[in-house]
């Protein structure tokens, strides 16, 4: 429910009908009207502007981007706040990655958390 984050307003078009109210002055009526179907017998003018809530955009999950001797081979989505084990066993993990690691030996593995996962091979 991305209009949440509206205090007051409880539903998507609420947050049209006040958006375009103060700058569609020929329809002002037929958006006030809308406003008393869908709202009831609150008024349009008594409302308050919707209000902004920065907790609300936050992103809950990140790309984790898993590399094999510099080449992307997976995307996987993974919480902002994994740690770096549980990326680096999820990257080892990945089926596109073990089949490009193959035989040969891991000698470094490179992990900025929570975006990239670089494993590098000898052999």
């Amino acid at each position: 429910r991305a209009w949440a984050w509206v205090a007051g307003v409880r539903t998507p078009s609420h947050i049209t009908i006040l958006s375009a109210f103060p700058f569609d002055l020929r329809m002002r009526s037929r958006v006030a009207k809308c406003w008393n179907f869908t709202c009831g017998s609150e008024s349009v003018h008594d409302s308050a502007w919707p209000t902004f809530d920065a907790a609300m955009v936050v992103d809950q999950t990140v790309q984790l981007i898993v590399q094999v001797d510099g080449r992307v081979r997976d995307r996987i989505q993974v919480a902002t706040g994994i740690s770096e084990a549980d990326a680096l066993t999820l990257a080892k993990a990945s089926e596109n990655a073990l089949r490009a690691v193959g035989e040969r030996e891991v000698v470094k593995e490179i992990v900025r958390v929570p975006k990239l996962v670089n494993l590098v091979t000898r052999g």
